[in-house]
């Protein structure tokens, strides 16, 4: 069944990618440059790193970049443009749907994780001493948000593991947690935000039906017209040479 799902993948990865010759559609290098930039922006100094602990090498990963990219042309130009969301829709999502309105408690938060509790402790009572919380997350920490200060963004509860998601909910404003200790290291958290669980209103949750109802058609629409390529398609399955190729790989 996993080889099936394999060869699978491929042929779809084919039949778009030839549809892309048919339209002429492409990535420019700037535009590759870009996105590889961006992706790169999330890893800070640990991207190569997280690249070798991966077994991925750079040119392969920047080659599969490029396709999805390249694929996701083809969708936008070749699907997504043939329909639209009304706001009628909209509105009957909405009484249908309320729960998409509502939102749980949230935090921001900010971390600083290193390898060894010796560190941690160091680390901790710099912070105590009034060292700036992150600038020492730059400095020290070894998650891939250190780059921008050990800043998580918005956390929702029960979406950190256990006892992480205990320490950050539990923190006020303003306040560098304990050192607490889990899988990936030894870390330190600190709350600069913390927003109450509430249901919105038609117009602010608005946007979020608008994407949540697109994204439902998108899936219907891409199903229907890959089906409609894979027909036009003249595909000739070899298991024995695809094991082969597994094997060898």
């Amino acid at each position: 069944m996993l080889e099936e799902e394999i060869l699978e993948s491929m042929i779809t990865e084919k039949i778009i990618l030839q549809r892309a010759s048919q339209l002429n559609l492409s990535v420019s290098n700037t535009e590759l440059e870009q996105k590889v930039l961006d992706i790169r922006k999330d890893y800070g100094d640990h991207f190569f790193d997280f690249l070798i602990s991966q077994n991925v090498q750079y040119n392969e990963w920047r080659e599969e970049i490029q396709k999805e990219m390249l694929m996701d042309k083809v969708v936008a130009a070749d699907v997504n443009v043939s329909f639209r969301v009304t706001e009628d829709e909209a509105k009957d999502y909405f009484h249908k749907q309320p729960d998409l309105c509502k939102t749980e408690a949230q935090v921001r938060v900010a971390q600083i994780v290193v390898r060894n509790p010796e560190k941690a402790h160091a680390i901790k009572v710099r912070l105590e001493n009034g060292e700036d919380f992150a600038s020492v997350a730059v400095q020290e920490s070894i998650g891939p948000e250190a780059s921008r200060g050990g800043d998580l963004g918005l956390v929702i509860h029960q979406t950190m593991p256990e006892p992480l998601d205990e320490t950050i909910f539990h923190l006020s404003v303003g306040i560098v947690s304990p050192v607490v200790k889990s899988a990936y290291g030894y870390h330190i958290f600190k709350v600069s935000e913390k927003r109450p669980a509430q249901t919105r209103s038609f117009d602010e949750c608005k946007g979020d039906i608008l994407a949540a109802i697109r994204i439902h058609k998108e899936d219907l629409a891409f199903t229907a017209w890959l089906d409609a390529l894979k027909r036009k398609a003249v595909i000739k399955k070899d298991t024995k040479i695809f094991k082969e190729m597994l094997q060898n790989n």
